[in-house]
């Protein structure tokens, strides 16, 4: 339930080619059981009509591994920012391994074969493949996991040359070797392809200028909250998502793989070997065909309650000796803004919002003359957007009621020149 979890689900609920039956949450992954399904169901109920079943898998790995880091599991279990609905239904009683088994077992019956698109680790699979030996000749497996031919993105020790693991495989490597071998047909979309895809400001442009349905809004006010995704971040599950429904747009080769097992900054690792077990690996991505079907599958259907709409604009054009303020409308209600900044510095560059609170306006004047980062007056902060060098950024942030300023900064963090505008009055 991280970002491209949730990105991939709203892609994926209101699409017409798609039938979601279930979704399970990992209580290995990035999100715990109950922060995960309260998401999970917050953007059911957001997005579709009818409830669908959300489950979660145990909460530990079947062998001694590591586990994501303690500051990722905090924000997947908050929503990643989100403005979240409470959920309208309760989370299913049945362990997800059970939901998986029940819902393969009613496909056969009726003839049809369910797919698994998996966008974690792979615990709730295993355990769900140890407890029903027919579950493999059930179903299709996609999964968003691992790294063949490129290297990982578990950060490794000091001294270390480069990561060799990916994430959804670190965290449980016993259960990665326990799917190899238990013969399901099995394609990985690993880190080889996902790197075709990043998320980037050109995309984020194109879902602004239409993002009035559902889905697309929700996914809008997932990238606006959380502006470091568009440094280094990529599409890992969405690109899966889409593989399901597209298998076209990845390109494919047969391979024989087994996990390096263990705790170890390996584990998890993805080795070649003629006697490991045969899967379909996709090693790259039409980048535009996937972007493409992503829009479509985020814009369909009507709005959402609640939909992300900024009550204003503060549009700042950053200087040397500049720092103009304009904000729209004149008389600004608190409420969530946009903030537009250009910046003419060839060099670092932001432009902040904040609400004064108790902080005069004569102690913030003082501050920007003489900045005391040890020191600093209390403020209520809002949205800021920071630049390395000439150009225009975008941040989204709450603007409080009362007197709030706009401060620019140019240079070095350590040592800015500040500028303050001010106050201005909201509400």
């Amino acid at each position: 339930m991280a970002p491209d979890d949730i990105t991939a689900i709203a892609s994926l609920v209101r699409d017409p080619s798609v039938e979601v039956l279930a979704i399970t949450v990992s209580g290995t992954g990035e999100a715990h059981c109950p922060g995960g399904m309260f998401v999970a169901r917050s953007i059911v109920t957001m997005l579709v009509d009818q409830p669908i079943p959300v489950a979660c898998g145990r909460a530990t790995p079947l062998a001694e591994a590591a586990s994501f880091p303690d500051a990722w599991r905090a924000g997947a279990d908050a929503g990643s920012g989100l403005q979240l609905a409470k959920p309208a239904y309760l989370p299913e009683s049945e362990d997800a391994r059970d939901v998986l088994i029940r819902i393969a077992g009613e496909q056969a019956a009726a003839d049809r074969k369910l797919t698994i698109l998996t966008l974690g680790p792979l615990t709730t699979l295993a355990t769900a493949a140890a407890a029903d030996p027919q579950l493999p000749s059930r179903v299709t497996v996609v999964s968003m996991l691992g790294a063949v031919d490129v290297p990982g993105n578990v950060q490794p020790s000091a001294g270390a040359t480069e990561p060799t693991s990916e994430w959804n495989a670190h965290v449980d490597p016993t259960a990665v070797k326990n799917v190899l071998a238990a013969g399901f047909d099995l394609t990985l979309v690993p880190l080889d392809a996902t790197r075709d895809v990043p998320l980037t400001r050109d995309l984020y442009d194109r879902l602004a200028t239409d993002h009035g349905a559902g889905p697309a809004d929700l996914v809008f006010e997932l990238w606006a909250r959380n502006p470091f995704m568009f440094d280094g971040f990529y599409l890992w599950d969405p690109l899966a998502s889409a593989a399901v429904r597209d298998p076209g747009l990845v390109t494919t080769r047969q391979a024989h793989l087994r996990v390096i097992d263990g705790s170890g900054l390996d584990g998890g690792r993805l080795v070649e070997d003629p006697a490991g077990a045969s899967v379909t690996i996709a090693t790259g991505a039409d980048r535009a065909r996937f972007e493409a079907l992503l829009l479509a599958a985020l814009r369909q259907g009507g709005p959402r309650a609640g939909a992300f709409t900024p009550v204003g604009t503060i549009a700042v054009i950053v200087g040397q000796d500049r720092c103009d303020v304009t904000i729209e409308p004149s008389a600004p209600p608190p409420g969530l803004y946009r903030l537009d900044v250009r910046s003419e510095v060839a060099g670092p560059a932001s432009a902040a919002v904040f609400g004064l609170g108790d902080v005069t306006w004569a102690e913030i004047q003082a501050f920007a003359e003489a900045p005391d980062f040890e020191h600093a007056p209390p403020v209520i902060l809002g949205p800021q957007a920071d630049l390395a060098t000439t150009g225009s950024s975008t941040a989204w942030g709450r603007v409080p009621a009362g007197q709030f300023a706009v401060a620019c900064a140019v240079g070095d963090f350590a040592t800015p020149t500040i500028t303050v505008r001010g106050p201005f009055q909201a509400g």
